[in-house]
């Protein structure tokens, strides 16, 4: 039995298939979700995926450095684990609908869109530090942009500075040339 049961009511962002964001559940959720094997922890520092014996096995190991953020562990009988703040749904590729998840809840936040991003600039697709990176409008807010998950992509500091106030098209990228915003697109194409 678990407990610690304020650590089980924290938000954890959930993510589909595809990385796209689709609500926020509970840790307690996202918990069971990878013991049944619906979805993979996220180590949100490398975005590595654990299923929940490695995510345990990772953790146990790691439990000497866990004294520091003691708030952050979920105790078990026997054993302790770090408390995810991401997961992912690798057979599910919609918006929204699962059981602990209602489409739209999740708030657009600079943290979520490096999450969703991975630290990698969208247009050239190299990894970056998170300081080197920008938050883009895909379409110039100049031009009527708005601030949605199919508008924001994070990108370097040089591409933000050579496409400028231009669509992608206008300064001449193609979709081949944007890293995980063509995977994305395909999600949001099934959710129109």
């Amino acid at each position: 039995m678990l407990k610690n049961t304020g650590i089980l009511d924290q938000h954890v962002l959930a993510l589909n298939r595809y990385w796209y964001p689709i609500n926020v559940t509970t840790v307690f959720n996202a918990i069971c979700s990878v013991y049944d094997g619906r979805a993979y922890f996220v180590d949100e520092q490398n975005f590595t995926l654990f299923l929940f014996v490695v995510w345990v096995e990772n953790w146990s190991d790691a439990i000497r450095f866990a004294r520091i953020q003691e708030e952050k562990v979920v105790r078990c009988q026997s054993f302790g684990i770090r408390a995810p703040e991401v997961i992912l749904y690798h057979q599910y590729s919609g918006t929204g609908g699962l059981n602990e998840c209602k489409p739209g809840k999740v708030r657009i936040s600079r943290r979520n869109i490096f999450l969703r991003d991975k630290n990698r600039c969208q247009y050239c697709g190299r990894k970056f530090s998170s300081q080197d990176l920008t938050l883009d409008h895909i379409i110039p807010r100049s031009r009527g942009g708005r601030m949605t998950w199919e508008n924001i992509v994070l990108c370097c500091i040089e591409c933000n500075r050579r496409k400028g106030a231009r669509t992608p098209a206008e300064a001449g990228r193609t979709n081949g040339q944007f890293g995980t915003i063509s995977l994305l697109s395909r999600g949001f194409a099934r959710s129109i």
